[in-house]
């Protein structure tokens, strides 16, 4: 089944779109597989007077060292991927079995367990005391790169939407080995 997960995007580049997802996750390790990836980006807000830009994507994604985007990486994703780790790490069997969840995801059997786990982490972040190591067992780091892209903008006072259309040129037609992508296309609505 398809997987619909939010991420944060870290940076945007002629190279792709990077970000990262807990290591351990099942979407982590079909991105990891080679499994294509759509992507969705919404901004504005669609009310009377208002308009929203809707950016939609479809690609592949490659694994990124971790090192190469750390510093983009806000400390809050850090903290929240190695804490939960480590309370899957440390939680025990019985309580794992104890609550039905869906896919791989754990229960929270005892909150002020969790948010000192968390509040630990946090002060090892911020002290320097996580090592690469556990940072890079807990945490992946991919790059999105788009074989097509679509943008949409408009609003419920628009007459239509504006739809462009982005696809990218048949990797032999660059002479330098980058993939540049096709003069858009500008397509009706729906």
């Amino acid at each position: 089944a398809p997987s619909l997960r939010t991420i944060g995007i870290e940076r945007i580049s002629d190279a792709g779109i990077d970000f990262v997802m807990k290591r351990t996750s099942p979407t982590a390790r079909s991105i990891e597989a080679g499994l294509p990836v759509s992507i969705l980006y919404s901004q504005g807000k669609y009310l009377p007077g208002e308009s929203t830009e809707q950016w939609r994507g479809e690609g592949h994604c490659e694994l990124l060292p971790l090192p190469e985007i750390l510093d983009l990486v806000p400390s809050f994703t850090m903290v929240s991927m190695v804490g939960s780790q480590r309370a899957v790490n440390t939680a025990q069997n019985d309580v794992l079995r104890q609550t039905e969840t869906s896919g791989e995801r754990m229960a929270v059997p005892n909150k002020s367990h969790l948010t000192e786990i968390m509040q630990t982490t946090r002060m090892e972040l911020e002290n320097g005391d996580i090592n690469m190591e556990e940072l890079e067992s807990c945490i992946r780091a991919f790059r999105f790169q788009p074989t097509r892209m679509e943008c949409m903008l408009g609003g419920p006072d628009s007459i239509m939407w504006d739809r462009w259309e982005w696809l990218r040129a048949v990797p032999d037609e660059a002479s330098d080995g980058s993939i540049p992508w096709r003069s858009p296309n500008h397509l009706v609505p729906h």
